[in-house]
């Protein structure tokens, strides 16, 4: 009977062991690493894709177009001239508040038309100095204006509060002026004569008589307003 009992039991101990070996000596599945997913292809997911998508373009390049800018001259751009004249109220007596206050301010005008004239036309200069012994004895000069303008604007007339005036006026030289200019210096060399040669503004087809000669004012320089 114990004969029996302990064959059975190293028979048990034999089919354990067995069993264990065949467990122990079974393959094992290898780990295979998931391979990554590229950006370039989109991830689907619950709401969509996500990704990038097909592979980007590269960006176009832009090409920066430079465009010269240029600028015309007008050879014949007004220039305005703006002077300022002063004068005084005369003395001695015999006058007025009045009088003297209108010669004040007439003084200042003139004076004001002058300095047009010295900036459109010029001045003429005439002087002389005398030497002797290396040591000048005199020295005198005298300055000329002669013109004749037209267009000249008086802007204000301003009393001053020790009796004087002050005007400031301005005039604008024009296509006219530059055209004579330019003319009278080809055929004469002097800028006096320009106005022979300058129309009267408005007067080139008046009445339909086109053909006709246009009239021209008989001064230096005709402006017009």
């Amino acid at each position: 009977m114990k004969a029996a009992l302990s064959l059975s039991f190293a028979l048990s101990l034999t089919a354990l062991a067995m069993t264990a070996c065949a467990q122990t000596n079974a393959p094992k599945a290898a780990l295979v690493p998931a391979e990554p997913v590229s950006s370039s292809y989109p991830a689907q997911t619950g709401a969509g894709y996500v990704g990038q998508g097909a592979e980007a373009a590269p960006a176009a390049e832009e090409k920066v177009v430079v465009k010269e800018v240029v600028k015309e001259v007008n050879p014949y751009r007004p220039i305005v001239i703006r002077v300022t004249g002063v004068g005084a109220a005369p003395g001695g007596r015999g006058l007025s508040t009045s009088q003297r206050k209108l010669l004040s301010m007439r003084a200042a005008r003139l004076d004001a038309y002058r300095s047009v004239a010295e900036q459109v036309q010029g001045v003429r200069l005439v002087g002389g100095s005398s030497v002797s012994n290396l040591v000048v004895q005199s020295d005198a000069f005298r300055v000329y204006v002669d013109s004749y303008l037209r267009g000249v604007r008086v802007l204000s007339t301003s009393l001053k509060p020790d009796g004087s005036s002050e005007t400031v006026a301005e005039i604008t030289l024009e296509q006219d002026f530059y055209q004579a200019y330019k003319q009278a210096l080809l055929n004469s060399g002097s800028v006096k004569k320009a106005a022979d040669m300058v129309p009267v503004a408005g007067s080139a087809c008046r009445d339909g008589r086109c053909g006709e000669a246009s009239p021209s004012l008989g001064n230096n320089y005709y402006l017009a307003q």
